[in-house]
């Protein structure tokens, strides 16, 4: 774009449209001023040019250059004006348009640690810099190496490594820890030097040492496995053609980091020894919690993809220079934008990787465009898109140092404070696909270890005794799009019960939203003014899982608690706003909004089926009491239950419970009418004993 041009389109433009750098300015004053809203004002393509300035100019001249407009005009003009937004070609090229026409193609503007974005129809571009000597004001980000199994990407990976090592003191373990190296896995591979060829599995015999895992998906193919009758062969020899890519690759980095042993699930456990996989899968958490590193082929949806990927070339960063032909600009480099979303790394979808990545002290993880680090203290990319603190494709899942040891030592679970670390695990968690859905608690033992040795609390089926109440206060995301998990996994009362109608290939996603309402008062945040307490309404008077194998947190054969509350019979009525049910007092009418959220379709076809009329119970669970403009108001949440056949047990002598599946929660506030103020005195019981199962 050359100046004339520029001159020529402020003389057409009329009014002042705000420019790039102006929304820039802006931006970097309220960055001084330390503001909490740190955002960029959209800009015009026409206010650019009316300034003039050489950012606004630099990045006009780049979306016209990059956009399908710059490429295409000289092919079909026509077709290229008819097709694209860029509505300031059209008005320098066709005679049609008059001259007074303004020129205002919105721009869409972000600043990231990867750079300084911009966007519209046909561009999504971002500049930086390498150092901050080349340019004051844009970002300083990385080039990324364009192959994620270059010398490049090693050396990178390295220096992320080494700087862990070297500087993270307070989260991260040392290379060499005080006490010395740590007991290796029961099986390891022996990888050998970079100039080996074949491996072999070593069964360690209390040797000590240090090890990397590699996390990875199955996929619909079985990937290199051992089973008994191939033990000893695997201990003779692994014949490097055997393995699959995936397996190749994260031997070859395991090599290049010079870590003598690497550990894969499907190898170094005996997959169809039932005695052995019990005792291995317990200690997975360990495994990877005392491993130097953890690789994870992240992008790869089964062991013969590979983990190394060749970036699309558009992520490359070139010379703005080049572009623009102007030498002035020739330290500022350009690229397309790399999306940071979880649907890139499929890996991250995958219910057992959840612990994997949450327990490993670091894990590399190798994404389709670059590779990505994360460790206790610190996490990074290629293309500085995912540092600390920046916005990112991991930020969808819970952060690793919340999940540290050390953390939950500190924090006070009393207050709420450590058990929302929990339940944001589990909402994560809930998301996830298992191919295998018996595995939905051994998949997260580890994490549920971690939490029993940092506060000694009382493992229930995905719940924590100390803290049932509050554990209780979960919901499904989409009902509609889940089913009561069949065969029998876990009883109603948990997460766990529940399954996507979607089976292997996602979660039903369980969130805690309605904790958001009751976490002041639970903390103790309590003031004069704004005063919040949480109450409680009922008890636990017993509870009970009985296991599947000897791992306490892992698989169950069946389970249940008792609640003592208040119990109030009411029936199910299809929802005037919905596809789903409300609750609501037997003779009246619907509620609107409706306030119950069912945990799964309860009309499905299926022996969990329930229709309109049908008889229902709400038991008072929880609620938050605050004082608003000199008034009292509440937040509730009941449990809502089915009554089916009584058990003869009698937990508590002499009061026998009755026994009831949970089918969801309802929730209310104090000024509408609440279920107990619209029931009948016989529908409400008080001081029961419940019996969920």
């Amino acid at each position: 774009m050359d100046e004339d041009y520029v001159r020529r389109m402020r003389y057409r433009m009329t009014g002042a449209s705000p420019s790039i750098c102006k929304s820039f300015d802006e931006y970097l004053r309220m960055k001084e001023e330390k503001s909490d809203d740190l955002w960029l004002r959209k800009a015009s393509f026409g206010g650019s040019l009316e300034c003039g300035c050489e950012y606004c100019v630099l990045i006009c001249n780049i979306m016209v250059k990059k956009g399908e407009l710059g490429t295409n005009r000289d092919r079909n003009r026509d077709a290229v004006v008819r097709n694209s937004g860029l509505s300031y070609w059209h008005k320098h090229e066709m005679a049609s348009k008059t001259e007074s026409e303004e020129v205002n193609e919105e721009i869409n503007m972000d600043i990231r640690t990867s750079g300084f974005r911009f966007k519209n129809d046909s561009s999504a571009i971002e500049l930086f810099v390498v150092d901050r000597a080349d340019d004051p004001i844009l970002p300083v980000a990385g080039a990324i190496s364009g192959y994620t199994g270059s010398e490049q990407a090693v050396r990178t990976a390295w220096s992320w490594f080494e700087n862990c090592v070297k500087t993270h003191n307070i989260l991260c373990p040392q290379l060499v820890p005080h006490e010395g190296f740590p007991r290796l896995p029961l099986r390891v591979i022996e990888v050998g030097t970079i100039d080996s060829k074949d491996v072999r599995l070593i069964e360690t015999k209390d040797q000590v040492g240090c090890w990397a895992c590699l996390s990875h998906c199955w996929g619909g193919q079985q990937p290199l496995v051992t089973k008994r009758d191939t033990l000893r062969q695997r201990k003779n020899l692994i014949p490097w053609e055997d393995l699959p890519k995936t397996f190749q690759d994260a031997i070859y980095f395991t090599r290049k980091f010079q870590i003598p042993y690497l550990w894969i699930d499907s190898l170094c456990i005996v997959q169809d020894d039932k005695k052995d996989w019990e005792e291995q899968s317990a200690q997975m958490a360990n495994i990877y919690h005392k491993s130097i590193l953890t690789l994870a082929a992240s992008v790869a949806s089964g062991p013969q993809r590979g983990m190394f990927r060749h970036a699309d070339t558009g992520h490359l960063d070139r010379a703005v220079s080049d572009l623009v032909g102007d030498t002035k600009f020739g330290k500022i480099r350009y690229r397309r934008i790399l999306e940071h979303n979880e649907a890139s790394l499929p890996l991250l979808q995958r219910g057992w990787v959840h612990q994997e990545r949450l327990l490993s002290p670091r894990i590399l993880h190798f994404g389709q465009e670059e590779m990505i680090w994360e460790c206790m203290q610190h996490r990074t990319c290629e293309c500085s898109g995912s540092d600390s603190g920046s916005r990112s494709r991991l930020t969808w899942l819970s952060s690793k140092d919340r999940f540290h040891r050390h953390s939950l030592s500190l924090v006070d679970w009393k207050q709420g404070i450590g058990p929302s670390a929990w339940q944001a695990v589990i909402s994560d968690y809930s998301r996830m696909a298992l191919t295998n859905p018996n595995d939905i608690f051994p998949a997260i033992s580890g994490l549920a270890k971690s939490v029993i040795s940092a506060t000694g609390w009382e493992y229930i089926a995905g719940l924590w005794k100390e803290n049932i109440l509050v554990d209780l206060v979960w919901y499904t995301a989409e009902p509609l799009l889940a089913l009561r998990c069949t065969p029998w996994r876990a009883p109603s009362f948990t997460w766990a019960s529940i399954m996507s109608m979607l089976g292997c290939t996602g979660g039903p996603w369980i969130k805690y939203d309605l904790m958001d309402s009751l976490s002041q008062g639970l903390q103790g945040r309590v003031t004069v003014a704004n005063r919040q307490e949480t109450l409680f309404y009922a008890t636990l008077v017993e509870s009970s899982c009985v296991l599947e194998g000897e791992d306490p947190t892992g698989q169950l054969r069946s389970g249940y608690i008792i609640l003592k509350g208040m119990l109030i019979r009411a029936r199910l009525c299809r929802s005037e706003i919905s596809n789903g049910f409300d609750v609501v007092a037997h003779g009246r009418r619907p509620r609107s909004p409706a306030r119950f959220r069912m945990d799964y379709d309860l009309s499905a076809d299926s022996s969990d089926r329930m229709a309109e009329g049908d008889e229902v119970f709400s038991l008072k669970l929880i609620g938050t009491k605050k004082r608003i403009a000199h008034e009292d108001e509440e937040f509730l949440v009941c449990l809502i239950l089915r009554e089916i056949m009584s058990k003869t047990e009698e937990p508590v002598p002499g009061s026998p419970a009755r026994c009831f599946q949970r089918i969801g929660v309802s929730v209310d506030w104090s000024d509408e009418d609440h279920l107990e103020i619209q029931s009948q005195p016989d529908a409400i019981s008080r001081d029961v004993l419940v019996k969920i199962v």
